[in-house]
């Protein structure tokens, strides 16, 4: 991701983007066919959007997710068309657009600050969309194609926000408070991340695999087999093997994927609380029956993996954060004073960790939201686990991020 200064002081972040501009914005449409053509220009490449509105007023994105054309994606050219085929029977009857006040609104957005919803078709390359709400979205977020084909991710603005990461100290279920040590971070960048954890299903699009039940997790790939290990983590950053799990989808999405940090994790999985659960609630119980848990994840009690998105996911609209899978991050693991010391020296008197990597070495990778064959306790927002990076499981998962400064490849 790219590297934007802050002060030392970190009271604000404020990230500038130049604004590309639209004009010259027509609408006809054909008698006969009924379809509408909008045309524009562009000053620069850019993500590109349309809302339709009468007198001023969205007519609803649902009403025209199957608009086309240059539209929804990142578009290089200086001229644009999007044809869109009006078909709500409630407010065109007859297919027609009569009423003068009709409009057609183009926006052109910053390839580093894009809608909040990205699609990438792993069928094929390249074949990324943006979409400026769920209601946009060409099919509704429980559609079994964003758990198969379809790689569904939401943008997670995070830069310059200061928030507070770890569980505080007697939170039920903690066993290690020193894993687990509240301090203030902030990260430097926006980014996307998997609405999901990455399923079976889009394993076998992408990995040319075979595996059944193929809207649960994929499962049973170590660390190593997922990033590679020609590069480490921290000292080569996202840097990936190109025959690695991730390297098969950078160039299969011409995005950068990758695992994300600990601190990436917990703040999407947290979406703005701060309880041990996503949804507001607090663990009640520990060990095996937990009825807060059960509204959000997969665990001991359940015993068994299930389809991705059948819980409720957080206020973010993010699934599954809470059992089901381990999923994988970045950061080796670490504990007591050596996690300590990847805070600062100053930490206890309000200092912020800025962008966290982690510790530089280490025996184990961290991984978060715990599994359907474990305690509730492991399930926590600020619950961190350990493991192995040549390790493999069918309780281990992943959910894949990319940064939100989409860069157009040559």
């Amino acid at each position: 991701m790219k590297t934007i200064i802050t002060t030392l002081a970190i009271s604000a972040a404020f990230i500038l983007h130049a604004a590309p501009t639209v004009s010259g914005v027509t609408v006809t449409q054909d008698s006969r066919s009924h379809m509408v053509k909008v045309s524009y220009s562009l000053s620069e490449p850019a993500i590109v959007t349309v809302d339709f509105t009468t007198n001023g007023v969205s007519i609803g994105e649902a009403n025209f997710r199957n608009v086309a054309g240059d539209v929804n994606a990142v578009v290089r050219k200086t001229d644009g068309m999007i044809l869109w085929r009006p078909h709500a029977k409630d407010a065109w009857p007859d297919h027609v657009i009569r009423d003068g006040s009709f409009k057609a609104v183009v926006k052109a957005w910053s390839l580093g600050a894009p809608p909040e919803w990205l699609v990438a078709d792993l069928r094929m390359t390249n074949a990324v969309n943006f979409y400026v709400s769920e209601e946009a979205l060409p099919y509704g977020i429980d559609d079994i194609r964003y758990r198969k084909e379809l790689l569904l991710m939401r943008k997670i603005t995070a830069a310059g926000i200061k928030w507070l990461m770890g569980a505080p100290a007697g939170e039920k279920g903690q066993t290690d408070a020193g894993a687990e040590t509240q301090h203030f971070v902030m990260l430097t960048n926006d980014y996307y991340i998997g609405v999901f954890e990455f399923t079976k299903g889009q394993q076998n699009v992408a990995f040319k695999s075979s595996e059944s039940a193929v809207t649960n997790p994929a499962s049973g790939m170590s660390y190593n087999t997922i990033r590679g290990t020609q590069f480490t983590w921290p000292q080569d950053m996202h840097q990936v093997a190109p025959s690695s799990k991730m390297g098969v989808l950078r160039a299969i999405t011409g995005l950068e994927m990758d695992l994300p940090t600990e601190a990436e994790w917990e703040y999407a999985c947290r979406a703005g609380t701060t309880t041990s659960l996503n949804s507001g609630k607090n663990l009640l119980d520990s060990a095996s029956s937990d009825a807060n848990l059960d509204e959000v994840g997969w665990y001991y009690t359940h015993n068994a993996m299930h389809a991705v998105g059948l819980k409720c996911p957080n206020s973010w609209r993010l699934f599954d954060m809470h059992g089901n899978v381990r999923e994988y991050c970045l950061d080796w693991f670490s504990a007591g004073d050596d996690y300590l010391a990847t805070f600062g020296e100053n930490y206890k008197s309000g200092d912020v960790v800025v962008a966290p990597v982690g510790a530089e070495s280490g025996e184990k990778r961290a991984d978060r939201g715990s599994s359907y064959n474990l305690w509730g306790a492991g399930a926590r927002s600020g619950a961190r686990l350990a493991y192995s990076p040549d390790s493999t499981g069918n309780n281990f998962g992943f959910r894949v991020v990319c940064p939100a400064d989409i860069v157009i490849a040559e």
